[in-house]
């Protein structure tokens, strides 16, 4: 199962949680910031923080450290068309 697919599947609506799991997502990129799965759990924080822009970014950069890795592209589309959709 991919991560786009479960993104898909959260619908997380309480404010609090969402505010939390981005907090959480940039704490993450800022502790390891070589470690691509940092970025991953961020993009996935901050899109369900409603913050798409920030949460492309952080998968983008985690393409940059591991451009083999398939589930990160799936997520950068997901993102992307969520971002169009808009």
């Amino acid at each position: 199962r991919s991560t786009a697919n479960m993104l898909t599947k959260l619908n997380v609506t309480d404010k609090s949680v969402q505010r939390t799991a981005a907090v959480a997502g940039k704490m993450a990129m800022e502790l390891e910031p070589q470690n691509p799965k940092n970025f991953r759990i961020a993009a996935i924080a901050l899109a369900l923080a409603g913050d798409n822009a920030a949460a492309c970014d952080a998968i983008e950069r985690a393409i940059e450290l591991m451009p083999e890795n398939r589930d990160f592209r799936r997520l950068h589309a997901h993102l992307l068309q969520k971002r169009e959709d808009k």
